[in-house]
């Protein structure tokens, strides 16, 4: 029983070791930015799908450029402003995503008013952005709480579960929102399609009602004027 339990504990220990490993490789691994052109009186923007309550951080830096101006905003799924600063050069930002969904981050070029553009005239972004558990420096917890490497990688195991949960409630949130948007859409197809039966009932009975009408007048008139005739050429004649 000793041998068994001795193995078991080696086992357990050798997992995560092993989760611990992973998880120091996937958090020490370099991140690496990117860089694009952005035209004068141009824009290009970005987006990216932040589950509810998630943790942004960014970077970034603007090469300078003749008479050119760039202005960084970022905007939620509902269109609300963020963060929105002008004539910037270099800097960081840092928000908490309150309301789930995308999240768009936009750069804008413009060029001092009464400037002509010239073809070429661009400035180059360096743009990084980190999201939930990637926004943490877990090197500066381990030395400002003095934290052993059992400790810290325990730490990241915590936040990433409870990031795994927070886009799980995500997603379970957004899909009943989808089959609430369905069955919203399902119900008025449903509406539409009974009104244009009912509207095509009602057009047949109206035409047949019409006709019968026509086709009475129609008699009516002939017995009439047949009656009319006979008259005319009567005895008196």
């Amino acid at each position: 029983i000793l041998s068994v339990n001795h193995t078991m504990s080696s086992q357990i220990l050798t997992l995560l070791s092993f989760t611990a490993f992973i998880l120091l490789i996937s958090f020490t691994a370099p991140i690496y930015s990117f860089s694009f052109d952005l035209e004068a009186r141009n824009y290009k923007c970005f987006t990216d799908e932040l589950p509810t309550n998630f943790d942004v951080y960014g970077e970034y830096s603007v090469e300078p450029g003749f008479s050119q101006f760039v202005d960084f905003r970022v905007t939620d799924s509902m269109g609300h402003v963020v963060i929105d600063r002008k004539d910037v050069s270099s800097g960081d930002f840092s928000f908490v995503a309150r309301e789930g969904g995308d999240y768009s981050f936009c750069w804008y070029n413009r060029l001092t008013p009464g400037v002509p553009y010239h073809r070429g005239m661009a400035r180059r972004v360096t743009f990084d952005v980190l999201t939930g558990t990637e926004t943490h420096d877990y090197h500066k917890l381990a030395r400002k709480e003095h934290l052993k490497p059992i400790e810290i990688n325990l730490k990241m195991m915590e936040d990433i579960v409870v990031e795994i949960y927070q886009e799980y409630e995500y997603f379970i949130e957004r899909e009943h929102r989808m089959q609430v948007t369905t069955q919203t859409m399902h119900s008025r197809s449903n509406w539409l399609s009974f009104a244009s039966i009912f509207a095509a009932v009602l057009f047949a009975v109206g035409q047949v009602m019409y006709l019968q009408n026509y086709f009475v007048k129609k008699r009516v008139v002939r017995a009439s004027g047949r009656g009319g005739m006979g008259g005319g050429y009567g005895p008196g004649y």
